[in-house]
């Protein structure tokens, strides 16, 4: 990671109100972590073993993923000791959580360059963006990923239009912020990668046609915006889900 103590300084800043993200707010946001819910939710149901959650945020999406019941071990993971306090709050009052559960608060990259664990199933949502270092990253975690093993990969398409005019209106606003620029990956760049490291793109699901810029000073036309193009989002949304899974016999 290039910049943690910045990252973790972002996120422990928001931690508060990270959680109306997820809200039943009328903004394009909540419907867009919403949809985020959706896809992990679908794209993990028939998966079960051992599963990391490399920025676990609130812990929401993650929740998510295991309501399923199918997995014997959840480990939240995120930089910031402000969201790993919110996640092991809400994760104690989770109805549906049944399984082991392990908490920590570290970079990703030492993390996987530490932990020992095999892991099923690894979920990287909303992390690369601000981690950079795309190719370590994925090596570490095809090394901590068992065979046939499963990544879920969230990227924010490099050359998506709406993804451009966020770069030229809201990119050096976030510098100024978080005292980095967001990182963005076109799907051309996270295969070549991928297959780098003998992981395999199983599906790719787009979602969110909404303008960032947009959400900063007309939110309720974003709102709008989401709503009506959300059918064509599917084929030309500005995020995207990848499943992906470890081809390397050898793990």
């Amino acid at each position: 990671m290039k910049h943690p103590a910045n990252s973790k300084n972002f996120f422990d800043s928001g931690a508060k109100s990270y959680a109306e993200n997820f809200s039943d707010k009328h903004t394009a946001i909540s419907l867009e972590f919403s949809e985020r819910c959706s896809i992990v939710k679908n794209l993990t149901s028939s998966l079960s073993g051992s599963l990391l959650d490399c920025a676990c945020g609130s812990g929401v999406v993650t929740l998510t993923a295991i309501e399923s019941g199918h997995f014997a071990l959840c480990h939240f993971n995120d930089i910031s000791p402000e969201m790993i306090a919110l996640t092991s709050s809400v994760a104690q009052t989770h109805p549906k959580l049944t399984c082991k559960t392990e908490f920590t608060c570290e970079s990703i990259f030492d993390l996987l360059h530490n932990d020992p664990t095999k892991y099923d199933c690894i979920i990287c949502i909303g992390l690369i963006a601000h981690t950079g270092n795309l190719s370590a990253l994925l090596t570490l975690i095809a090394n901590r990923l068992s065979p046939g093993g499963h990544l879920l990969l969230q990227n924010s398409l490099k050359y998506h239009p709406f993804n451009l005019i966020n770069r030229i209106f809201l990119s050096q606003r976030f510098k100024m912020r978080s005292g980095y620029f967001l990182s963005y990956f076109s799907s051309r760049d996270l295969e070549q990668q991928l297959q780098r490291n003998y992981l395999s793109i199983v599906s790719d699901t787009r979602f969110c046609l909404s303008i960032p810029f947009f959400e900063t000073i007309m939110p309720k036309i974003n709102y709008y915006i989401y709503i009506l193009l959300k059918p064509l989002a599917s084929f030309f949304g500005s995020q995207q889900i990848l499943l992906v899974k470890n081809t390397d016999a050898d793990g």
